[in-house]
């Protein structure tokens, strides 16, 4: 009898534990389109932009925003905005090959705009989706 009702308490702390966890899903979406037809109507191919020279990536575990970078900028400013406001913001020269991190573990549900920007002038924007599983 014991073992039965161990078993039964055992699998009701699992389903109780597993009901009331809430995991999230991250998303990035860029604002402008990088990949462009070729003139005269050749095929469409994907090319890394020497403009927009970031790499952006969600760990879905953690809620880590990653924006790497593949060559050196001068006085970049990275913000993230929720309903027209700052929420987080990053101002620094970056080198060649660096990462860096925003945690958006602790962000509410919804949708933000993250701007990369270098001396005043607009980057590239991504609109970021959080939304409860």
């Amino acid at each position: 009898m014991k073992k039965i009702f161990l078993i039964m308490f055992a699998g009701l702390m699992l389903w109780t534990s597993k009901s009331q966890a809430s995991s999230r899903v991250y998303s990035v979406v860029g604002t402008e389109q990088t990949i462009k037809p070729v003139p005269q109507g050749g095929p469409i191919t994907p090319k890394m932009p020497a403009r927009y020279p970031f790499v952006i990536n969600i760990n879905e575990d953690t809620g880590n925003l990653y924006i790497l970078f593949n060559r050196s900028i001068e006085n970049v400013h990275i913000s993230i905005s929720g309903n027209g406001t700052i929420i987080d913001e990053d101002s620094e020269s970056v080198m060649a090959g660096q990462t860096v991190i925003f945690n958006l573990g602790n962000y509410e549900e919804g949708q933000y705009l993250l701007t990369i920007e270098s001396n005043g002038e607009v980057l590239s924007q991504y609109i970021i989706f959080i939304d409860e599983e």
